[in-house]
């Protein structure tokens, strides 16, 4: 017998048999939480299979537009080649070069009236100065010739 009145035996069989219960429940919640978890990996494996299809629908048709645009642009280049030759190039570098000189033409023409209106700018100071003085000496004129 120990201190409370019981056997060690008894109670190392108790203690033994609460673990195994304490043990058991454990082993019951732990069973339920895998269940749930592995319940919740196939919903999860069931949502990817389905957008991993749509992403896969999608490439598939993206990968045909693309086909379907570098059949149109191959297209497009054959009729271009078709129609360009050689004179129509040099047409339109003719062309081009024309305009070219027109807008470089033009720009030198601005830059001329550029320099015209600073010009006139600088002239119109230069009178808006002799009409102050002008003003300035008709006052004292003015003053002087009034009695």
């Amino acid at each position: 017998m120990d201190v409370f009145g019981g056997s060690p035996s008894s109670q190392l069989n108790k203690t033994i048999t609460d673990m195994k219960e304490k043990f058991a429940e454990q082993l019951d919640s732990h069973v339920n939480l895998i269940g749930i978890n592995y319940s919740k990996i196939a919903k999860l494996d069931e949502k990817f299979t389905n957008e991993l299809g749509l992403h896969t629908n999608l490439i598939t048709a993206n990968d045909e537009k693309i086909s379907s645009f570098n059949d149109r642009v191959l297209a497009n280049e054959m009729q271009i080649i078709r129609l360009g030759t050689i004179g129509s190039v040099q047409a339109n570098d003719k062309y081009f070069l024309e305009n070219n000189n027109k807008i470089e033409s033009c720009i030198e023409s601005i830059d001329d009236v550029n320099k015209y209106i600073k010009d006139l700018k600088v002239s119109l100071a230069h009178a808006y100065a002799r009409i102050i003085i002008l003003e300035d000496r008709f006052a004292e004129n003015w003053k002087q010739s009034d009695p």
